[in-house]
């Protein structure tokens, strides 16, 4: 079992990383830091979409890897995706000798591995065990 972190980006005020912009969903993506310090970025069906630079444009994503140092756009939020994952009090985790970092609230999560959806690959649920 394998143990990352999720944040969950959006308006509400009970996301992890909430950024008080009209072009921005209540919900609207969820961000997974890996314990080897890779994003994963995920799209929740949001008005204004997500978006990664690409070096000449934005390029709409519904679900990608990116990062630290990389580009993301939120609706029209523009920031650089490890300033999502930096937990309150120390640095981001990168590289391979990482461990997960906190989420915000002092709580761990483990999940298991997702299930895809077999013609798109694509994460369908991932079953949480918030022990």
């Amino acid at each position: 079992m394998s143990r990352v972190t999720t944040y969950l980006v959006g308006r509400d005020p009970r996301c992890d990383c909430r950024l008080d912009d009209p072009s921005v969903s209540r919900r609207h993506a969820e961000v997974i830091l890996g314990p080897d310090g890779r994003l994963y970025v995920t799209d929740r069906a949001s008005t204004g979409g997500t978006f990664v630079w690409s070096g000449r444009e934005w390029a709409p994503i519904r679900q990608a890897w990116v990062g630290p140092a990389d580009r993301i756009r939120f609706g029209a939020h523009e920031m650089v995706a490890a300033d999502l994952v930096i937990p309150r009090g120390g640095g981001a985790a990168t590289g391979s000798d990482a461990g997960p970092a906190p989420e915000p609230n002092g709580k761990e999560l483990r999940l298991r591995t997702p299930a895809r959806d077999p013609e798109t690959g694509e994460v369908i649920e991932a079953e949480r065990d918030d022990r």
